[in-house]
């Protein structure tokens, strides 16, 4: 954590590059690893997402109206690592398309 001081420093050279000098600080590409995510209900219900380029990908599917309900009580998500299997890579291509529900 930064102390005010330094935090004041900070900002202050911040504020001081041009923003070109900014634009050359970001990376030229952002990585975009292949993720598998899993989302688990209560009752045994689960709902699998991969990964498609986007920062949002995961939100983008719930933010309208639709038949995955998400946010209930006792809902969790887990990033699935991928181990380089088929059946990952499998299972990652179908949740690209579209989320795969299992029970």
């Amino acid at each position: 954590m930064l102390s005010r001081r330094n935090w004041l420093l900070t900002a202050s050279l911040a504020s001081a590059l041009p923003l070109t000098g900014l634009a050359q600080l970001q990376p030229a590409a952002r990585p975009e690893p292949a993720r598998l995510l899993e989302t688990r209900w209560p009752d045994g219900r689960k709902l699998y997402i991969g990964s498609n380029s986007n920062v949002n990908y995961i939100l983008r599917k719930f933010m309208k109206p639709s038949n995955l309900p998400y946010y209930e009580p006792g809902v969790t998500c887990h990033l699935l690592v991928n181990d380089g299997s088929k059946d990952w890579r499998d299972l990652y291509q179908r949740a690209q398309r579209r989320p795969v529900l299992t029970r």
